[in-house]
């Protein structure tokens, strides 16, 4: 693989075979941006991760020049035109979802049938009548303008009192379960206001960056030799390898101690997920600036899902671009793309030096497992509809005035002192009046009731 002593078959092996032991579930981890290049760069390595992560969420953008409110009801609309069926899958919507037990229903009867003394009565009386409208949508056959009716009957209400809706949970009678599973569908839906709305706040503040856009289609197909089985014995070398370096009775002992019945249960394992191995999309993004080197290249990469384990050890080991989050599990479909032809022949020393401290990696993987292996659960894949990092914003068309307003969540264990509090320090019930909608601005989270709002003019 671009010249290096590593073979694509040696790191498929590897990569089933650690899937064997393992599995590996490292947990989610959110990793630190690094400025890394900032020469000549418009935005700081903490508001690019942040467009990046609004813009994998939703996947589509637009721009205009309206006052922010409007900007992000005309962009909210566009959203759910535009991505109206992976909305519906997203809140599990669809026909094939029985509409008695979905996730409206539920907050339907929450919201009639237990006392949220934490709603003012007139904004719960708004959301209830949404309520009605959406669920009238809902038992009625789907119109032709579906996306106008979703958002009409009241998904813009939803979404920016999400947080209000999560903290007022916590009074209804559903057990535990119910709860999480009706929070997870509250903060999904509170996600597509907040990615709006900061994307257009990004855009008017950076609007020579959005204006140097360009959307491009990159594919990378699978060979068909891929698919192809694995030669018998092939394993051996990888398995002989191994037992000189690890202790030989925890590596042979799920095969009776045979080297032949490992390499068969190996590529066997092997051979059962090629139909289905393809490259990831973090690598493709990758891979497409390495082909591109004249482009000039972000540093944070981004999908519509976290990172696996295997993509998160990729890029680390590369060093040239940063993934915002790991799921922390390997997903032994996975391949690195080494067919193809297109890559400047200025890139391969890197990629040759990348790809044997990879697989150098895997063994050392390898070695930690057989010698000690502690199973953990299956990690949530996405994170991206629960993160809660909020940075610095500007927001104008107040009473002709500017306000910069900052937000962050306080620690557990963290409380307000609303009467010893600074002048400059507002608690968030105080500022209603303001109506701008700060729930949009961060995902639902248990200690959302417990925010400050800095606010200077």
């Amino acid at each position: 693989m671009w010249r290096s002593n590593v073979t694509r078959e040696q790191l498929l092996q590897k990569i089933s075979l650690l899937a064997m032991l393992g599995p590996i579930r490292d947990g989610p981890k959110t990793h630190t941006l690094k400025e890394i290049d900032g020469t000549g760069r418009i935005l700081t390595i903490e508001q690019e991760g942040e467009i990046i992560d609004n813009l994998a969420f939703l996947s589509y953008r637009r721009k205009s020049c309206n006052p922010e409110s409007d900007d992000v009801e005309v962009f909210f609309q566009q959203i759910i035109e535009l991505d109206f069926p992976r909305i519906s899958a997203r809140l599990k919507l669809g026909a094939k979802y029985p509409f008695t037990k979905s996730r409206a229903m539920q907050l339907h009867r929450v919201l009639r049938q237990y006392p949220l003394t934490q709603i003012e009565p007139t904004e719960l009386a708004v959301l209830q009548e949404k309520s009605n409208a959406f669920l009238d949508l809902q038992t009625t056959e789907m119109p032709d303008n579906a996306p106008n009716a979703f958002h009409d009957a009241g998904n813009h209400e939803t979404a920016t009192q999400s947080h209000v809706l999560a903290t007022a949970l916590g009074q209804s009678l559903l057990d535990t379960v119910e709860k999480d599973a009706l929070l997870d569908w509250l903060c999904k839906l509170g996600q597509y206001y907040k990615a709006s709305c900061k994307l257009v706040l990004a855009a008017r503040r950076k609007w020579r960056l959005f204006q140097r856009i360009r959307v491009e289609a990159f594919q990378v197909e699978v060979p068909s030799e891929v698919r192809l089985p694995s030669r018998s014995g092939s394993a051996l070398p990888l398995i002989q390898t191994l037992r000189e370096s690890t202790n030989e009775a925890k590596l042979l002992q799920r095969f009776r101690g045979s080297e032949s019945k490992a390499d068969t249960a190996l590529l066997r394992r092997l051979d059962g997920t090629r139909p289905s191995i393809k490259v990831h999309a973090e690598i493709k993004l990758l891979f497409y600036y390495e082909i591109h080197p004249e482009i000039k290249r972000p540093r944070v990469i981004c999908a519509n899902k976290d990172a696996c384990f295997l993509c998160d050890l990729f890029f680390r080991v590369h060093g040239r671009f940063q993934v915002l989050r790991t799921f922390g599990k390997l997903n032994e479909r996975w391949i690195l793309p080494d067919w193809l032809n297109d890559l400047p022949e200025d890139r391969l020393p890197l990629l040759k030096a990348t790809v044997e401290e990879f697989s150098s990696c895997l063994d050392s993987q390898i070695t930690r497992i057989l010698r000690h292996h502690e199973r953990l659960p299956d990690p949530m894949e996405s994170t991206l509809c629960l993160s809660a990092r909020c940075a610095g914003i500007e927001l104008s068309g107040f009473e002709g005035e500017k306000l910069r307003v900052h937000v962050r969540l306080l620690a557990p264990e963290e409380k307000v002192d609303t009467n010893s509090a600074s002048q400059d320090v507002i608690p968030l019930k105080s500022i209603r009046e303001v109506r701008i909608s700060f729930q949009a601005l961060q995902t639902s989270s248990p200690d959302i009731g417990r925010n400050r709002v800095d606010i200077a003019e």
